[in-house]
């Protein structure tokens, strides 16, 4: 594939990811914070020849007859601030209390409909945090996918390889049919596999074990002493989000391992308080544990 159509993919990628995230957040592609700032006074349910008659009826030392004799006097980002400290608090909350019990009496008409603009506002500012919520994390996204495109071109510049690619490409040798010789090799001098720290295992881990000991008990790879030895904490173990399907845990992972290969006695579902480290020492080693391959592993 060349650089050209890879940079395309990656943006089309991000695209992708970013158009995601507005269906999830309910945003129109269209949409933008300038928008909503139009719509806070074009689609007022309270038009701006309006504004007199409402201070007159909410009176003089009224904080919102102030603010709504305030509003011809400004423009902009402040007039809109203006308008949303009449219905929500600092922090852009529904104020409990627009008016008086007296207006809401005096004037209820003058009251359902500033609780019905009140409702409008607050749908208004939570598309606004949903759409700064979009352009932000877009942004976020973008430099994200920049990052590891470099970092990508430069292990592969230098030849280098990380923690993920070496799960990756072992997973994917395993998975390879081509690569039947290697799990000859491997079922030939692996007898035992020893799993520490279990609990921290990733779904892509249990599937290189689950590959690895698949031949322990099937046909002429089913050699007497053959097993897994899990060595973890039960309650320690964290939940796996696995792409394109459902969160799994650990223990759900660990299941696809044939049972009567498992060996759970280091696998440990009692209280914090208790450690494994404290239980009698199992010790394993080349010797101990020979592999069938050559006789120099073989023991003494």
């Amino acid at each position: 594939m060349t650089r050209s159509r890879r940079g395309s993919n990656g943006r089309a990628a991000v695209n992708a990811a970013i158009a995601g995230l507005a269906r999830a957040l309910g945003v129109g592609a269209d949409e933008t914070s300038e928008s909503i700032a139009e719509e806070f006074f074009s689609g007022s349910l309270i038009r701006a020849n309006e504004y007199p008659d409402v201070v007159a009826a909410l009176g003089q030392g009224s904080k919102v007859a102030e603010r709504f004799a305030s509003l011809h006097a400004l423009a902009g980002s402040e007039r809109v601030k203006a308008y949303q400290s009449i219905f929500c608090t600092a922090e852009l909350e529904p104020r409990k209390n627009i008016v008086t019990r007296a207006i809401r009496e005096n004037h209820p008409g003058l009251f359902q409909r500033l609780m019905a603009e009140q409702e409008r506002v607050c749908a208004l500012i939570a598309r606004r945090r949903a759409i700064e919520t979009r352009e932000r994390t877009a942004a976020l996204v973008t430099i994200a996918a920049e990052v590891i495109k470099r970092y990508r071109a430069e292990k592969t510049r230098r030849g280098l390889l990380d923690y993920d690619d070496l799960i990756d490409k072992t997973l994917h040798l395993l998975a390879n049919v081509d690569a039947a010789w290697v799990h000859y090799k491997l079922d030939l001098g692996v007898d035992h596999v020893l799993i520490d720290e279990a609990q921290d295992t990733s779904a892509k881990q249990w599937e290189i074990v689950a590959r690895l000991v698949s031949e322990f008990a099937a046909g002429h790879g089913a050699r007497e002493g053959r097993a897994l030895d899990l060595r973890g904490r039960r309650r320690e173990a964290v939940d796996l989000l696995v792409p394109g399907r459902r969160t799994e845990t650990v223990r759900g992972a660990a299941r696809r391992i044939p049972a009567p290969l498992t060996r759970r006695a280091g696998w440990n579902s009692a209280a914090a308080s208790s450690s494994i480290r404290s239980a009698p020492a199992r010790t394993f080693s080349a010797r101990s544990i020979p592999c069938s391959a050559c006789a120099r592993c073989s023991p003494a």
